[in-house]
């Protein structure tokens, strides 16, 4: 069994590239349930849900994934990466509207913003620490 010490500090050496894997994981699973149970119609309102779950599912699983994987503090952790995650993605925003002006792009950004502090502010997180 490894030294208390040693775990805690593996885990908060992971719990951000556990986040981000989670990101990504999240927005194939979404686009794979999209792709097998909505209609092929590039409908304007199916783009728009489209759009809309995969970004809730992106922010949520980066924040839920990264304060479960670390050790302590798991609330303040939450909300310090939905916090990391709006600046990043209020970047690409800033570069999306530039560029591309496109609706799909902007709203997701918007998404990806709101799915992470909903999980943040929702999210049922352990008080204790995981070393003990």
């Amino acid at each position: 069994m490894p030294h208390p010490v040693i775990k805690e500090t593996t885990r908060w050496i992971f719990f951000l590239p556990a986040a981000i894997v989670a990101m990504v994981l999240a927005s194939y699973a979404t686009y794979g349930v999209t792709w097998l149970f909505w209609s092929v119609d590039p409908s304007r309102a199916e783009i728009f849900m489209r759009t809309a779950a995969q970004g809730l599912a992106q922010g949520a699983a980066f924040v839920f994934v990264g304060a479960t994987v670390a050790p302590r503090a798991h609330r303040h952790v939450a909300f310090s990466l939905a916090g990391a995650q709006t600046v990043v993605t209020l970047i690409l925003l800033a570069w999306a509207y530039t560029h591309e002006k496109g609706w799909d792009a902007i709203l997701e950004c918007v998404c990806v913003i709101a799915g992470a502090f909903i999980s943040a502010s929702a999210g049922e997180y352990r008080s204790e620490t995981v070393a003990s």
